[in-house]
């Protein structure tokens, strides 16, 4: 990629993005073009390997044309589009998805706009590189994501259909929905006031968003992986981080209850969607320490598991390494249950240290996620490339698939695709969305080391 990265604005020039005179990136040089009519599209379209990325404003993507030229250009356009949507549109991501899009950002939102030009221009740099490697040898292939749309028919038809709760779910789950957290260095957002919190949730705040895990190796039959996420929205409409309310959940012991309301949930749109789509779906939803704890709130997990209608084998339960090291009753039910679905556990946080706990527990753990200090220490070279390694074995070697989260950028993905592990999971695929928008994915052939 050029030191200078060309940027082209459809429809707006870099002022009306309401962030100021343009937007910067702090280490990379931004030139930007601009195209506010159709003669003037047709110009920039006719050298489409001239541009590194694309801001288009989504009331102007049919104006223009964008369409016709997105789709004429499919082959030599590796630029990602992001779409700005101003604050009257209520554009979805599933739909800017279907536009081509490989996210879509608020008018006005520098943080949020700056954060996905870093990561689009990331995987954009992987993609040419690895594009340019063609030595005629034998070659293996990386799965790259971009956004697209996967299926929404069941939120839509059934978004005010709420008759498997009762008033008690209202309180509703887990404590790991931290790693959905979008934070931006070590900024940690403040906690909330305990009252606050409780009006909040009894008020109907609770909400789902859900984050795609995907391949990094060819599958042989593609199934749309999602976590569900719980989220809290303020007084404003606007959906707060967990940091901001799970400490006082945690406090008043009310985590319980949110993961049977995530479930509760969860579950039957999981159902759903499996009934409209020939697509296997899976989920993955994060079981709390505390829930296992409570017998009575173990009973109605579990009762709300073995009723539902989902496939088999398609929920994953995501639960912490402390519950697996106490072998609980609750535990020994709980297995019972997944083990009888076919569906799957996943620990957390598996590090170095880990591998006799996880041999324990063969037979019903299928998963595992690398913790989150793991990865950030290998991307950042804090942690040798064979410490990894040792982790990562431990878990193939015991047939358990391995989750890298927190990818939030394309350098490291040739290293977590050569130590073997299966899926990925963090910003360079998606951020999570209330709707579920899976990425759509392509290979890319490497030259063997």
């Amino acid at each position: 990629m050029n030191s200078i990265i060309e940027v082209l604005c459809l429809g707006f020039d870099p002022s009306g993005l309401g962030v100021g005179t343009r937007p910067q990136l702090s280490d990379q040089e931004l030139e930007f073009s601009v195209a506010m009519d159709r003669p003037s599209v047709r110009q920039a379209f006719a050298r489409p390997e001239r541009w590194d990325l694309i801001l288009c404003r989504s009331t102007a993507y049919y104006d223009l044309g964008i369409d016709r030229w997105l789709a004429e250009t499919a082959g030599a356009l590796l630029a990602p589009m992001i779409l700005v949507r101003p604050p009257a549109t209520q554009l979805s991501p599933a739909e800017a998805a279907k536009r081509g899009a490989a996210d879509i950002v608020n008018h006005g939102d520098r943080e949020h706009l700056e954060m996905v030009m870093a990561r689009e221009l990331a995987s954009l740099r992987l993609r040419r590189e690895l594009h340019q490697r063609n030595d005629g040898g034998p070659r293996t292939s990386v799965v790259l994501p971009l956004i697209s749309d996967y299926g929404r028919s069941a939120l839509q038809t059934h978004a005010g259909d709420h008759s498997d709760t009762d008033a008690e779910s209202t309180h509703g789950t887990e404590t790991s929905n931290l790693e959905g957290q979008t934070t931006f260095g070590d900024l940690v957002p403040p906690e909330m006031d305990d009252q606050r919190v409780k009006d909040l949730i009894e008020q109907g705040g609770l909400t789902l968003e859900y984050q795609p895990i995907v391949a990094l190796h060819q599958e042989d039959t593609r199934a749309g992986m999602f976590e569900a996420l719980l989220r809290l929205r303020g007084e404003d409409g606007r959906l707060l981080p967990p940091g901001r309310f799970f400490p006082a959940a945690g406090r008043h012991r009310w985590l319980g209850r949110m993961d049977l309301w995530v479930l509760r949930r969860a579950l039957p749109i999981l159902a759903r969607m499996q009934a409209s789509a020939a697509e296997q779906t899976r989920l993955f939803i994060n079981l709390s320490a505390e829930t296992l704890a409570v017998p009575q709130v173990v009973d109605a997990v579990l009762e709300t598991i073995a009723a539902s209608k989902i496939r088999p084998g398609s929920l994953t339960l995501e639960v912490q390494r402390s519950a697996l090291m106490q072998e609980s009753e609750a535990l020994s039910r709980l297995r019972t249950t997944m083990q009888q679905g076919k569906h799957g556990i996943l620990m957390e946080q598996f590090n170095a240290g880990d591998c006799d706990l996880l041999r324990d527990n063969l037979g019903w753990v299928t998963h595992v996620k690398l913790d989150k200090p793991l990865i950030l220490g290998l991307a950042t070279g804090h942690i040798h490339r064979e410490a990894v390694q040792k982790v990562i074995r431990c878990a193939r070697n015991n047939g358990v698939k391995i989750i890298a989260l927190a990818v939030d950028n394309a350098e490291i993905l040739p290293d977590l695709y050569a130590l073997g592990v299966d899926y990925i999971q963090g910003h360079f695929v998606s951020m999570p969305y209330e709707e579920l928008v899976y990425p759509d994915v392509f290979n890319i052939e490497l030259e063997p080391k």
